[in-house]
């Protein structure tokens, strides 16, 4: 039964007359098998996976931890990003972040799905759950896990040892649901995962309106700033790739882009500038809080095999 009070999968009529007596627009049917009945509510399971009979879609019924999963990519950022909402009994928690793996992110928006998976597993270790069902779009959730699918890269490898190590403690299964068919909880995954990239971009990135292009106008500004001569008193003045990066230069800097951004100057109430070595490549990161209490950040990587950005 699809649309009653508790849509879910019944094994009787006595079951689901129970639930569509009195319900307007009630819809129903009968089926042989149960792959038949998963179909009709939008659900498909395959090899690896299954799904609970008379298992409820209310909340309020449903005994076994759930959790929707699901992904997204964003290639100019170089980010992946997961959403995963939870149902407890009664309780509905929802989870969503970004990532930037190394190795992950080759895999894309594979990479936010896989994620997902294990962020929810995680979380159903945490508060001492022994079952967990996850309901996913992507089926290699499902397929890697159960041994269907070879995995062959660092990624799906990590994924299938993390679903080794937690089996060990918690009961894992994999519900496979039809992408973008109106079910409920999958779609607010797709939602949150979505929005965890752009509100990253939003907090993290003044440039983050800005095309391909005009980034590379700015890297071009941040060279012709690095090359000019400071006599100013800085906190930091240094030589890196063949570049003078000095205090007072980057913080013009910051202050060119805010401006060519639609912003002003004066809206500037202060200016912290971080320096981070990773691998070899120099992390900027200049946070320009505002006097309206807000706060941004610009980030920029100078890399010395050259492949320099702005995020």
């Amino acid at each position: 039964m699809r649309n009653g009070k508790k849509a879910g999968i019944y094994n009787s009529w006595t079951e689901c007359k129970k639930q569509v007596e009195g319900h307007s627009n009630a819809e129903y049917k009968g089926f042989s098998t149960l792959e038949e009945a998963n179909e009709y509510l939008g659900f498909s399971t395959s090899a690896g996976e299954s799904v609970s009979v008379k298992e409820d879609a209310d909340v309020n019924v449903t005994k076994t931890l759930r959790a929707y999963v699901d992904g997204s990519y964003s290639k100019e950022n170089s980010l992946y990003s997961y959403g995963c909402i939870m149902i407890d009994g009664d309780k509905i928690e929802k989870l969503s972040d970004v990532g930037n793996d190394v190795d992950l992110i080759e895999l894309w928006n594979v990479a936010g799905e896989l994620t997902g998976a294990m962020k929810a597993i995680e979380w159903a270790s945490n508060n001492n759950h022994k079952n967990i069902t996850i309901y996913h779009d992507y089926e290699g959730i499902a397929k890697w896990a159960s041994g269907d699918w070879r995995a062959n890269k660092k990624g799906t490898k990590g994924y299938i040892e993390f679903i080794k190590k937690y089996r060990q403690g918690i009961k894992i299964e994999f519900v496979k649901v039809a992408a973008h068919t109106g079910v409920r909880y999958n779609e607010e995954a797709d939602v949150l995962a979505k929005s965890a990239i752009q509100k990253y971009i939003n907090n993290n990135s003044v440039v983050s309106s800005m095309g391909i292009s005009q980034k590379t106008k700015e890297l071009e500004l941040f060279y012709s700033i690095m090359a000019e001569n400071d006599n100013l008193k800085n906190k930091f003045s240094f030589i890196y790739n063949g570049v003078e990066i000095t205090e007072g230069k980057l913080r013009k800097f910051a202050k060119n882009i805010w401006r060519e951004t639609g912003h002003k100057i004066n809206e500037i109430e202060d200016l912290e500038i971080q320096l981070e070595w990773e691998n070899w490549d120099l992390k900027i990161t200049m946070n320009i809080k505002v006097k309206n209490g807000d706060s941004q950040k610009l980030i920029l990587y100078v890399s010395k095999s050259g492949g320099n950005y702005i995020v």
